[in-house]
């Protein structure tokens, strides 16, 4: 009897276990020409100022869906402005930052006509984690 009750109870852990997993979020990739760029700060006190290097593609498809949330607290919440793909320059929130001139000097050869690949960590975030030019 002992036996068939850990084998019940282990069984309805490994199931719960499954239940409650889910998928690894993939970074999203939006490709295009640089149609605008510029750079921005975050609004509201709640939120630290910082420089925001945001853009849009040639293809307003490509970023219509970002939300341009930088960050978020109960007083309020710093934007970018809807329908813009952005990335921070001062080096605190992910690997982009710490080569934000490449990603910089990259959009600004993609706004003269080249095809530039990003990821963005999400479709509404559009938080940039990374660029690449062919």
């Amino acid at each position: 009897m002992n036996g068939k009750l850990r084998a019940i109870l282990a069984t309805m852990a490994f199931a719960l276990c499954i239940h409650w997993s889910s998928r690894a979020k993939a970074d999203v990739t939006i490709t295009g020409i640089v149609g605008e760029i510029g750079m921005v700060g975050t609004a509201p006190s709640s939120c630290p100022v910082v420089p925001i290097i945001r853009f849009k593609f040639t293809d307003p498809n490509q970023t219509k869906t970002c939300s341009g949330v930088v960050c978020s607290s109960s007083n309020g919440s710093g934007s970018v402005g809807a329908g813009y793909a952005f990335f921070r320059p001062d080096g605190s929130a992910g690997i982009a930052e710490q080569m934000y001139r490449e990603i910089y000097a990259a959009l600004l050869v993609s706004k003269r006509g080249a095809t530039i690949s990003c990821t963005v960590d999400s479709t509404t975030n559009c938080h940039i984690t990374s660029c690449t030019l062919p």
